[in-house]
């Protein structure tokens, strides 16, 4: 939902100047335009002459003219990814957090929280905090002993600090968590693996910390409904439920009229 809304923002601030392509598509711009290419079957492009636009970035090229490309290709595009130094950025704007914490999302955090409070007890993380929202919805609605936060982004960890004062956090790469096994209770992870080209792995860190007994709870788009193209995974039920094979599912739910879906796994 993060991407959803840059997109959104983007689309209104800069759609009159610049060209959006889609995640979907392999292709190459030249004179300021797009065309789709499939390079499966296709020789070389010479990147001297043309901007080759691999699948599964998103980016964002100047309709001013073609971008200077070859010796340095970041000549006249802005890449808009999901770097560290995005989210940054994105986490530190108040003016943006406002506009992304829109009723709407207020309203899918709210429903996760409910379709899960059951599951969620002792220690809780949420990896991938943000800008703390859900875990301030926790420390007012559900019996805990302690909510922790893990983020990657300096930004998304300053502002949490602020927005909920008793929570703990922690700056780490969701790859190698930096936590000793079986840390937590209750590990939630919601709107992050979507973003990830290594999932599997951020995956086993996140049962990894997760305690024997205690339960990992997953927030995922409803891939068939997803369409943003700056998302990499796109899963169905049957297809989350065939990624995580072996986990022990205990709860399904979908959420935000059927366009997100909450996995609840117990740790044996």
């Amino acid at each position: 939902m993060t991407s959803r809304f840059l997109e959104k923002l983007l689309r209104i601030l800069l759609g009159n100047r610049v060209l959006v392509t889609s995640k979907a598509r392999d292709g190459i711009v030249r004179e300021g335009v797009f065309e789709p290419v499939d390079f499966s079957d296709h020789e070389v492009v010479d990147k001297k002459k043309y901007l080759i636009l691999e699948k599964g970035k998103y980016k964002i090229i100047h309709r001013s003219g073609p971008p200077q490309v070859g010796a340095n290709e970041s000549v006249g595009m802005t890449v808009i990814d999901n770097l560290q130094s995005s989210y940054d950025e994105f986490w530190r704007s108040d003016e943006i957090v406002a506009a992304y914490q829109e009723e709407e999302r207020r309203e899918f955090f709210k429903e996760v929280l409910s379709v899960c409070r059951q599951y969620i007890h002792g220690k809780v993380v949420d990896i991938g905090c943000g800008s703390g929202f859900f875990l301030q919805l926790l420390t007012t609605h559900i019996t805990h002993h302690g909510v922790y936060g893990i983020d990657f982004s300096s930004s998304s960890i300053a502002r949490c600090r602020k927005e909920v004062p008793q929570g703990k956090f922690l700056l780490s790469d969701i790859y190698y968590l930096g936590c000793r096994d079986g840390t937590f209770d209750t590990v939630i992870c919601m709107e992050t693996l979507e973003h990830l080209d290594r999932p599997g792995e951020a995956v086993r860190e996140i049962l990894r910390v997760c305690r024997d007994g205690g339960f990992v709870i997953i927030a995922i788009p409803n891939g068939p409904c997803d369409h943003y193209i700056g998302h990499l995974n796109f899963w169905s039920e049957p297809e989350f439920r065939a990624f995580l094979q072996g986990a022990h599912f205990v709860d399904f739910k979908y959420v935000s009229g059927r366009k997100a879906m909450v996995f609840v796994a117990a740790k044996k």
